[in-house]
């Protein structure tokens, strides 16, 4: 009888600690520029990601800034994205590397950060 007893009471504590931990969601950032700036807006592509995620498993960033380069992406990586440690990380970003490239020279080559 004593036997049960104790069976029953580590039951009892095991339950509450497994009822009192609690699980923290999968952090995804998207990191980039305009495109991703403009993500976080209400139809934006971040928001409907997040929207169709369970927010109980996933917790999903906005991190874009107009006008970015990689150059700036680069200069951003460690406030915008390692201090907030993420499981995951989408980079978009190029669009304005390109375009200065071709208008004013000044861009970034693709490969300079990989």
């Amino acid at each position: 009888m004593k036997t049960i007893f104790r069976t029953g009471i580590l039951l009892s504590f095991c339950i509450i600690a497994l009822t009192s931990m609690t699980f923290k969601p999968k952090r995804i950032i998207f990191f980039g520029d305009s495109i991703t700036q403009q993500g976080v807006s209400k139809n934006g592509y971040v928001t409907l990601i997040k929207k169709s995620l369970d927010s109980t498993k996933y917790e999903v960033l906005g991190a874009g800034i107009g006008g970015n380069k990689i150059y700036d992406l680069y200069l951003r990586l460690e406030d915008d994205v390692l201090n907030k440690k993420p499981d995951l990380v989408v980079i978009y970003v190029g669009i304005n590397d390109v375009w200065h490239k071709q208008s004013s020279h000044t861009g970034t080559d693709y490969d300079k950060y990989l």
